[in-house]
């Protein structure tokens, strides 16, 4: 090179790009600070436990457990209201176009007599649907007869009145509780979800900090996509290319981690779509035009998703919440690793151990590791179930497992645009 070549030449940085990932690091580095702070839960002390702390139904350990309430540890109730002498269980079969088509049927043994608000809001939420009798061809007549004394009416009315409303059930099958029975569902989940009900497991203070995780992950999406934009991409579509992706990005984030509990296909699916196509089209292009952006852009979607993990992980629990999630976890570790001879032992001195255990075994997510542990041990049906053959675990197991997914699928079904909701407290029967 000849004297002087460099002089005057300065090295090309994008200073933007460098300061963006420089601040993209210190906003993990402050999450973790804060999650270390406020967030970081004591050491749990999981204590061996044969049963369930006393005094709570299963949505309530499942509410305890999971820091949320779920819908599956609410469906479990059916089967403790079934163990408590409230409801039967019966196996049913339809003839199908092929062959018989098995389900279920939930029969009410006795009005409930209980205090617990969640247990109450089930039981109604069973029996005590208002539905009509469609009647059309009366409708007709009626309609007719109208016509004849020179008065006029519609179909609907006509309908209205042909119809016989019945109030109170006795029994249910799955298609009585498709698009009805959802608003209780959403009932008992508003009332565990209550800010009184979650500062008794969790920490106030923690609560209130994952709001600020959520603005520095804003700000880093801002900070990597805005510029890039502006200075490569389409302004035309810029509104659109900014916000499809995050919206896409933060479900699709959210649901991985637990935050958000939606199906995971259909995240996987919003966030590929309303996400990843996007930005694969619009942002990716812009990006090329100077690979320091594309570092940029990946290390900040890399940052936001370390933070989002803080956000999942930030609740700090209570005193009390930790040690009622010590006992939580060392109940449910003894019911996965229980061995014949201690789960004989408990079933002698209580015939109905397996059956006492079991809604709570749903509402922990182990009830297959359960069951299978009890098909070799002799046991005796329980009162509140009826099949159509002689018992036996195999068979039964079988049974309450499609009984419980049916009637999760049914109870949470709703017609489109729908919702339902309500507030309150945790019943008088929980002792803090």
């Amino acid at each position: 090179m000849p004297e002087g070549y460099f002089v005057g030449e300065n090295l090309n940085i994008n200073v933007y790009a460098v300061f963006v990932m420089f601040f993209c690091a210190i906003c993990v580095l402050i999450a973790d600070r804060i999650w270390a702070k406020f967030g970081k839960d004591d050491v749990v002390v999981e204590t061996v436990e044969f049963y369930p702390p006393e005094e709570y139904n299963s949505a309530e350990i499942g509410y305890i457990y999971n820091g949320s309430a779920d819908t599956k540890s609410i469906v479990s109730l059916l089967v403790y209201l079934a163990d408590k002498g409230y409801l039967k269980i019966e196996e049913t079969e339809e003839e199908g176009i092929f062959s018989k088509k098995k389900g279920f049927k939930i029969t009410k043994i006795k009005e409930y007599d209980g205090k617990n608000e969640y247990e109450k809001l089930f039981f109604k939420g069973l029996f005590k649907f208002k539905t009509k009798e469609l009647n059309t061809a009366k409708a007709r007549e009626i309609i007719k007869e109208a016509k004849r004394n020179g008065e006029k009416i519609s179909f609907a009315e006509a309908l209205d009145l042909a119809s016989t409303e019945k109030i109170g059930r006795v029994s249910v099958t799955a298609s009585d509780l498709y698009d009805n029975f959802y608003t209780t569902i959403n009932k008992i989940k508003t009332k565990l979800e209550t800010k009184e009900n979650k500062n008794k497991i969790f920490e106030s203070a923690s609560s209130g900090k994952g709001k600020w995780l959520i603005l520095m992950i804003i700000a880093i999406y801002i900070l990597i996509t805005v510029k890039p934009i502006m200075e490569y991409g389409e302004s035309e579509a810029f509104l659109f290319t900014l916000i499809f992706p995050m919206i896409g990005f933060a479900i699709f984030f959210a649901v991985i981690l637990g935050i958000l509990k939606i199906p995971k296909l259909f995240a996987f699916t919003h966030g590929l779509m309303f996400g990843g196509v996007p930005w694969a089209v619009l942002v990716l292009p812009a990006l090329l035009e100077e690979p320091i952006y594309l570092v940029m852009n990946i290390l900040g979607l890399v940052c936001m998703a370390v933070i989002m993990v803080f956000i999942k992980l930030m609740p700090k629990r209570t005193k009390y919440g930790n040690e009622m999630l010590g006992k939580i976890r060392g109940f449910k570790n003894f019911l996965e690793i229980a061995e014949k001879e201690q789960l004989e032992e408990l079933v002698t001195e209580n015939p109905e151990y397996f059956y006492h255990i079991l809604p709570y075994t749903y509402a922990l997510g182990i009830s297959d590791v359960w069951m299978q542990q009890f098909e070799t041990i002799a046991m005796q049906a329980p009162s509140w179930y009826y099949g159509y053959t002689t018992f036996n675990p195999h068979d039964f197991n079988r049974f309450l497992n499609s009984t419980m997914s049916s009637a999760q699928s049914a109870m949470v079904s709703s017609p489109s645009g729908s919702s339902g909701g309500s507030s309150g407290g945790f019943s008088s029967r929980w002792r803090w």
